[in-house]
């Protein structure tokens, strides 16, 4: 269980999480065990704490250099990582800036008053070592704050099972309630219907200008309008709320609650204080059960969505989880293409989530000038969730009547996942990116397309992206072969990479690279017999990275030929093959 949490905090793109889910994590980590609390939630609330990219969200020429030539491998992978991350009262000072500057300035990390940023102030830089460590220190921490409990206490039966509006961990189809709580006030029911009216008419009770804005004015919440109506006749069972508003009341409970959670967004309130009281009952599915459904589904889906929207790279680095949203990045920070996967539908989703509420709106806004362009290219209506009380904005497509509880129904929504994902974004991405981001996107898109078509090499896609399309090749295998269980500097068994180059303002080309971490005395020879047939930059006996092949090189215009560019990658593994065999020839010489 230690080790699945470790992995799971390590590695979760913090900074994309709700906004009070990042509260209470970063609230226990400055405040637990100590009596001089400060008030996190209230400060971040207002504004005055922002939570701080250590590591900027954009890489300055100046942040490129401290963090060497694998700075764009680094700023992918740990960008949004708890490791890189820290409250801060000053983040408009400290910006893109420096690390020095960053440590140094006017309400840097040296004059913090916040424990989190104690240790960070005596680096003298910030790079993968320091992220390692600091990556380190936060597991560690976390095993304290929210150590797995133990206990031979053994509780009384509940009398009923419980489950929140907001807890998709219940699949409710079937089951009975017997009564609900609303903000600490219970209140018998007979039915999923009873609740549903009692619920409805509350809300509208409470603010009549939300319904009557769904009913009578324009609005692109298709979902919910199709539920209600002034024209009870349009209706197959109307429920009256009040004068000239019905809700259809010939639902299922699944629909019930798929209402019930959107008009608690649009009445701005929590859906985790509607809690629901079940009758019990036999083979009801837990949590754990749908944990491990959703662990299997997406590791049936993942192969076939990396391989959908490889052009992009968007899943590369997508791993199982036991989340309802599979997220896949696309080079651009603060946004992600979602597939959910829930117990009544499946979702693709554009989620635009930057720190900036402002400027998600205003992306959203240039996206939904485009509507009609946009959906005449997909060939359908898409659901456009400004979401002005919330910071993100999402745009999306889904179909109903499936389940991820019900196998039967994960090929089609493998289907529809591996079909969206891609068709999504692609709709959108001239309006996303500016002509030189989907340039150089294109420029990695070409490049993993050609690895593909070559059947002596091994295109590896999640340790690809923009910066650099990673490939093994079967000569080089037969030199160094992988070393299980001793993870290289890419987390791999392979402790070496070919890796095509796409960096803006550079030629393009390919390197063969050597990492020496968790390696072995015996590939340690190895790289010492190459190293003198083919001596690297680099010849520190504690080295990390060795750089021991280049090919020519190759200046990619404003226009993308994709002939030409694989013509000048087939002559690149010309090269390759050439280089390998003089190698091997080498080593066999000095055996």
């Amino acid at each position: 269980m230690d080790d699945e949490f470790k992995e799971a905090i390590s590695q979760k793109q913090v900074y994309k999480m709700r906004g009070t889910f990042k509260a209470y994590l970063f609230e226990r980590y400055e405040n637990y065990g100590t009596v001089e609390a400060k008030d996190v939630y209230a400060n971040l609330d207002k504004n005055v704490y922002t939570i701080e990219h250590i590591m900027p969200q954009t890489l300055t020429p100046s942040w490129m250099d401290s963090l060497g030539e694998r700075a764009d491998e680094i700023h992918d992978t740990w960008l949004h990582r708890l490791a890189n991350l820290t409250l801060t009262g000053y983040n408009s000072n400290l910006s893109n800036n420096t690390f020095i500057e960053k440590r140094e300035g006017k309400g840097g990390y040296k004059d913090s008053g916040l424990r989190m940023n104690q240790k960070i102030a005596t680096k003298d830089s910030w790079g993968i070592n320091e992220l390692e460590e600091r990556n380190a220190d936060m597991i560690k921490r976390a095993l304290e704050i929210w150590s797995y409990p133990t206990t031979e206490f053994v509780p009384v039966e509940k009398e009923f099972e419980s489950c929140s509006l907001d807890d998709e961990n219940y699949d409710l189809k079937g089951r009975e309630i017997v009564k609900y709580s609303y903000l600490d006030i219970e209140q018998p029911v007979t039915s999923w219907a009873e609740m549903f009216e009692n619920i409805v008419k509350y809300l509208h009770e409470r603010d009549k200008s939300v319904l009557n804005s769904l009913i009578f004015q324009e609005t692109d919440d298709y979902d919910s309008k199709a539920y209600f109506s002034n024209d009870k006749s349009l209706l197959r069972t109307a429920l009256k709320i009040d004068n000239n508003i019905y809700v259809e009341k010939n639902t299922s409970t699944i629909t019930k609650i798929r209402i019930l959670r959107r008009l608690f967004t649009l009445f701005n309130l929590d859906p985790m204080d509607l809690i629901f009281y079940l009758k019990e009952e036999k083979n009801v599915r837990s949590s754990n059960d749908l944990d491990e459904i959703r662990k299997k589904y997406w590791a049936y889906v993942i192969p076939c969505l990396q391989n959908k929207t490889m052009y992009r790279g968007t899943f590369n680095n997508a791993s199982v989880t036991t989340s309802n949203t599979l997220s896949g990045s696309f080079g651009m920070s603060g946004f992600a293409i979602n597939c959910i996967a829930n117990i009544d539908c499946v979702r693709v989703e554009l989620c635009i989530s930057t720190s900036d509420k402002e400027k998600n709106e205003s992306v959203f806004d240039k996206l939904y000038s485009h509507k009609i362009e946009i959906e005449n290219q997909l060939g359908t209506q898409l659901k456009w969730d400004r979401a002005d009380q919330y910071k993100a904005c999402y745009i999306s497509y889904s179909i109903n009547q499936v389940s991820v509880n019900n196998e039967n129904d994960w090929p089609k929504m493998k289907q529809f996942h591996c079909e969206w994902a891609d068709k999504l974004l692609e709709a959108m991405i001239n309006y996303l990116m500016n002509p030189k981001e989907k340039r150089y996107s294109d420029i990695a898109g070409t490049f993993r397309e050609w690895a593909l078509t070559k059947e002596n090499i091994h295109l590896d896609i999640k340790r690809s992206a923009r910066s650099y399309t990673r490939f093994t090749t079967d000569g080089m295998n037969e030199i160094i072969p992988k070393i299980p269980g001793c993870p290289s500097g890419w987390n791999s068994e392979n402790h070496y990479f070919y890796e095509i180059v796409n960096i803006e303002k550079q030629p393009s080309y390919i390197k063969l690279v050597l990492s020496n971490k968790n390696s072995t005395d015996e590939f340690k020879q190895i790289c010492n017999k190459i190293n003198k047939i083919y001596p690297s930059g680099n010849q520190k006996d504690d080295w990390l990275w060795r750089q021991i092949f280049k090919s020519e090189t190759i200046n990619i215009g404003d226009e993308i030929n994709k002939d030409e560019i694989f013509k000048f990658l087939d002559l690149c593994m010309e090269e390759i093959l050439k280089f390998e065999k003089i190698l091997k020839d080498k080593l066999n010489e000095t055996v």
